[in-house]
């Protein structure tokens, strides 16, 4: 069933023959409408796109290094061929000195890694059902997590916490998001994980990159940026709700996220920041809001969205993009304004993939992932 349309013959065991990236095909196909109480997005039926057989492997495993390898990337955009991979949230280390300072840095860990591809194979549903099957040669291979353990302490997150509050409270801090690491042990199969987790959580931007030592599994319901038809468009995401037992008790949850004042207020504090971002890269008075505090329907949950877009300078090229976006800032705050993080070094633990991957097309049409 697999229609090949940039591979003469797909191997039908692609999908265990790293390097390669799957991502859902929302990334190149838009953003989803923002749905009604009869529109619930589901990735699982947006097809999906393949990353493989690699042309050449692009990586920055230091600071230094994340410059010279977004300009490589520029290069081999502008020479027509793809990019797939992930940026890790520290590259953000080569834009920012606060940040720089700041960081903790595993040297055996890449802060960037992008594979160079020739154009992607796409999949539809079925297909892509196909593709997992072959892969697991029609045997059932199981996935299972255990063994939870979280990176801090109770007194630990406390003391952080606090600290954090006196921050806020004094107008040194604009915003944290304070996370933690959660470690996991698995026992089987890591595609078979991603499977479960694309059926767990149809939401309509996921990700499963193999680099050929790490696999990266992500499930992302929040856009970062894109650049698609002449546009810029960024979807931030604050306003959280749970579905409601039936149509009537939706409608009226929907309403209530809708107007509710510290939703709203979270929202629209993300927007202005946003906002901001866009205007270093934009065409002046181009920037705009054409969705402000939109409702999104997912299985189990409301999802407060705004949309954002702005068209882009002429000039605008896949590194400035990165440097100007990067970190996100609804979760790190406004951190051009040097009030980026209120918290020791010795608490900043590395966040690894956590704002990856990140997909890119040709000609500079450029998808991420939250």
């Amino acid at each position: 069933m697999l229609a090949a349309k940039s591979h003469e013959e797909p191997d039908i065991m692609l999908l265990r023959q790293p390097p390669f990236a799957l991502f859902d095909r929302a990334l190149d196909e838009g953003a989803p409408a923002t749905g009604g109480e009869d529109q619930t997005i589901d990735s699982r039926a947006m097809g999906a796109r393949l990353f493989s057989q690699p042309i050449a492997f692009l990586c920055a495993r230091d600071v230094d290094a994340v410059w010279p390898v977004l300009e490589q990337a520029e290069a081999a955009l502008a020479a027509g061929h793809w990019l797939a991979g992930w940026i890790a949230y520290e590259a953000a280390a080569a834009f920012e000195p606060k940040i720089r300072k700041a960081q903790r840095f595993d040297p055996q860990e890449p802060l960037i890694w992008l594979g160079v591809f020739p154009a992607p194979l796409d999949l539809s549903p079925p297909d892509l059902d196909d593709l997992f099957a072959q892969a697991h040669s029609g045997t059932i291979r199981r996935a299972v997590l255990s063994h939870p353990r979280l990176s801090e302490t109770i007194k630990d997150y406390e003391v952080a916490f606090a600290r954090i509050r006196t921050g806020l409270d004094a107008g040194e801090l604009y915003q944290i998001n304070y996370s933690m690491r959660l470690d996991l042990e698995l026992e089987g199969d890591p595609l078979s994980l991603y499977q479960q987790l694309r059926k767990a959580q149809p939401v309509a931007y996921g990700a499963y990159v193999h680099d050929g030592k790490r696999q990266i599994l992500s499930r992302s319901p929040e856009l970062f940026v894109r650049r698609h038809k002449g546009m810029l468009e960024t979807r931030p995401m604050k306003g959280t709700l749970a579905r409601g037992l039936d149509l009537e008790d939706d409608r009226r949850r929907a309403a209530f996220l809708r107007d509710d004042e510290k939703s709203r207020a979270e929202n629209l504090m993300i927007v202005d920041l946003l906002r901001n971002d866009l205007s270093r890269i934009a065409a002046p008075g181009s920037v705009e809001v054409p969705g402000l505090f939109e409702i999104e329907h997912y299985p189990t949950v409301l999802q407060m969205i705004s949309r954002i877009r702005a068209q882009p300078r002429p000039d605008l090229g896949f590194a400035a993009l990165i440097e100007a976006m990067m970190p996100c800032g609804s979760i790190t705050g406004p951190r051009k304004s040097g009030r980026w993080n209120g918290l020791p070094p010795s608490k900043i633990n590395r966040a690894g993939f956590i704002r990856g991957p990140l997909a890119g097309l040709p000609r500079m049409g450029i998808c991420a992932l939250m």
